[in-house]
């Protein structure tokens, strides 16, 4: 792919808005911009590699998986396989009016709201924030590499959705009377 460089900004060579001004622009191919362009910026017309990039892609990753999504009944399901019973989730709500009021009326428990209200803790039972936030990434069809000892999940999706109880359909299937 070809791109250009006019007044520090870069521009796929396609959808470049030629002007009369297409001799003050730079043609450039470069793997890091085919791959993320995020990966470089051009400070004073040239191409470097973006000192922030690491960090972008970081915050860009935790934003998707703060907006991840579970129902409020999910949500409680997962306090209970964490250990707590029923009666300790109660209790929590009525000490936390805010909380409880986001999982009666909303449809949706977010992540990132989730996760500011952790640690939850009863006896010895604690809920941490990486908690919640594996749960939610299995919940919307991630598997979470156990071995990896960073705490970092896999992006690679589940062949096996373990919340659906739906069986798998093969419509090539021919069926037989």
């Amino acid at each position: 792919m070809f791109y250009r460089i006019k007044n520090n900004e870069i521009f796929d060579f396609a959808d470049y808005k030629y002007k009369n001004d297409c001799l003050q622009t730079s043609i450039i191919t470069t793997k890091e911009l085919d791959d993320d362009r995020r990966k470089v910026i051009v400070q004073d017309g040239e191409l470097i590699l973006n000192p922030d990039y690491e960090t972008e892609k970081a915050q860009e990753e935790q934003d998707r998986i703060n907006k991840l999504t579970m129902t409020a009944l999910d949500f409680i399901g997962f306090l209970q396989d964490a250990g707590l019973t029923l009666e300790q989730i109660n209790a929590y709500l009525e000490a936390n009016l805010a909380v409880k009021m986001q999982l009666t009326y909303c449809q949706n428990v977010y992540c990132g709201v989730a996760k500011s209200l952790m640690p939850i803790t009863f006896e010895d039972i604690t809920i941490t924030a990486d908690m919640v936030e594996i749960a939610f990434r299995i919940k919307n069809g991630e598997t979470i590499d156990e071995d990896n000892s960073t705490g970092e999940a896999s992006d690679e999706i589940s062949n096996e959705d373990e919340t659906s109880s739906n069986p798998p359909v093969d419509n090539n299937e021919e069926i037989e009377e």
